[in-house]
């Protein structure tokens, strides 16, 4: 990999904390990496004509023209989410998404020249596969379905990231929604008679996320979605999702209702002001949860390439671009192995709330599984065990988070640990900085920004000058 496409994929990243600091104010070849042969032509996925004989039913979806009418979703004008009634249907969702979304625009950016450059790289000297007919683009880039569902409905892939990639297939419930019954149904009912993602409940609206911002493998029904570092190689904008800060970056086409947050409708229903908080919190958990469950399916499958690099922190193997470069040797990590899980694991534990005779096994489970991922050759079953028990314990305590929300004294606490009040924050790794930032940001503008001292402004204001990257580097992003 050339010099300029490495600093590529690298700095990414830190081009997309600079959009969130603004806003403050795919899949892998069957072969492994390792060999250089050309890219199967199966990543192409086969025309309509070759599965009308055996496809049978194959219309669980109905695209995003089926909600776009103007006397459905398809209207002008938003809503005022703080006069009464503004949490009702807005009928203009869809040309909100249509206009501001950049979800919309997923499936276009597939013929652009970065596309095209990730898909000669992927090639390997290779006829190249066009990204927007990739298995391995398609299954975030448009609707995730199934490949025979792919190639049956090739018609939905120019709506990008459409409706049902969010609300689930429609032909359950494309009816229904529309009657005086559906608002007497609970979320429950909805979600398993109809299949109608709950995407008030913040654990389940991040499991929607974190499906393509993160990625998923061997989910029903659906093709894999796992970007993964020989993308990054090959031009990809490397995946570092952080839930509160997307979400401050999404155009909404709906009302935020804090009370649809939880399933339990007898905990204290968050106020507007601790939004950014609560979302942090719970997101990191679940993101945690489902990166640890992308490791075990990498780890189990037979295809996937293995050790997976994507998982480790970029800077333990490549140079770190800042002026003031941060420390590359972390607490426990051993010299010339990568760190791993950097970004998701990072500054986890604080968020857990358990008895502390959970506290001690966790933290051995977790230990073990840091070390084992720094082998040159994880052992896989182990991998598979380990990070598929400690993702299930991460999704427990999210629901349990969601539950409770988190408070002004919890979020002064973890604020004040991420200031270097109670332990020593010399410059770390890049990874650890960017969540620092992010934390901080997302704590400090909570609670009626009560949280938001000259002292917590110093410090975001430090952050953003350590994670620039040097003018003149490629970004090989997509955002503007």
């Amino acid at each position: 990999m050339g010099k300029r496409q490495a600093i590529g994929s690298i700095t990414v990243l830190s081009v997309a904390i600079l959009w969130i600091m603004a806003s403050l104010q795919g899949q892998e070849p069957e072969e492994s990496r390792r060999t250089k042969q050309p890219l199967p032509q199966s990543n192409q996925f086969q025309s309509s004509e070759n599965f009308a004989k055996t496809s049978g039913n194959l219309q669980r979806y109905q695209g995003t023209g089926s909600c776009s009418a103007v006397a459905c979703h398809g209207g002008v004008g938003r809503k005022d989410c703080d006069q009464p009634g503004a949490a009702d249907i807005w009928k203009s969702e869809y040309t909100v998404w249509m206009t501001d979304d950049p979800h919309s625009r997923a499936f276009s950016i597939l013929y652009d020249d970065l596309a095209t450059q990730i898909a000669t790289n992927l090639a390997q000297g290779g006829q190249p596969t066009p990204a927007w007919q990739d298995v391995r683009c398609l299954s975030c880039h448009t609707l995730p379905r199934s490949e025979s569902e792919l190639a049956a409905t090739t018609r939905f892939n120019a709506d990008g990231v459409g409706c049902e990639s969010c609300h689930g297939p429609a032909s359950e419930w494309i009816g229904q929604h529309t009657t005086t019954t559906w608002k007497l149904l609970d979320a429950q009912t909805k979600e398993r008679d109809y299949q109608f993602t709950n995407t008030k409940n913040l654990v389940k609206r991040t499991e929607v996320c974190t499906g393509c911002h993160v990625g998923k493998r061997g989910d029903a029904g659906v093709l894999d979605r796992d970007m993964n570092h020989d993308m990054i190689a090959a031009g990809h904008p490397r995946l570092a999702f952080e839930m509160a800060s997307y979400s401050d970056l999404q155009a909404n086409h709906w009302c935020e209702k804090p009370e649809k947050w939880t399933d339990t409708p007898t905990i204290p229903t968050p106020s507007p002001n601790e939004r950014n908080a609560w979302l942090w919190a719970t997101g990191r958990l679940v993101t945690a949860a489902s990166s640890l469950e992308l490791s075990a399916s990498r780890a189990e499958s037979k295809t996937a390439p293995w050790p997976e690099f994507s998982e480790n922190n970029c800077y333990s193997c490549h140079q770190e671009l800042t002026a003031e470069p941060a420390k590359r040797k972390l607490k426990g990590e051993l010299a010339g192995r990568p760190a791993w899980g950097s970004w998701f694991m990072t500054d986890i534990n604080p968020l857990i709330r358990n008895s502390p005779s959970d506290i001690k096994p966790r933290l051995e489970m977790m230990e073990s599984l840091q070390k084992l991922m720094q082998l040159p050759l994880p052992d896989r079953q182990k991998v598979t065990t380990l990070s598929r028990s400690l993702s299930l314990q991460f999704k427990e305590q999210a629901f349990i988070r969601n539950e409770s929300g988190i408070s002004l004294q919890e979020s002064k606490r973890i604020l004040d640990q991420n200031l270097g009040k109670n332990l020593d924050l010399a410059p770390k790794a890049w990874d650890h900085e960017a969540l620092r930032y992010l934390t901080i940001s997302a704590l400090a503008r909570s609670h009626d920004k009560k949280l938001m001292t000259p002292e917590v402004q110093d410090q975001i204001e430090l952050l953003k000058v350590r994670l620039q990257t040097p003018a003149g580097a490629s970004s090989g992003s997509h955002e503007k």
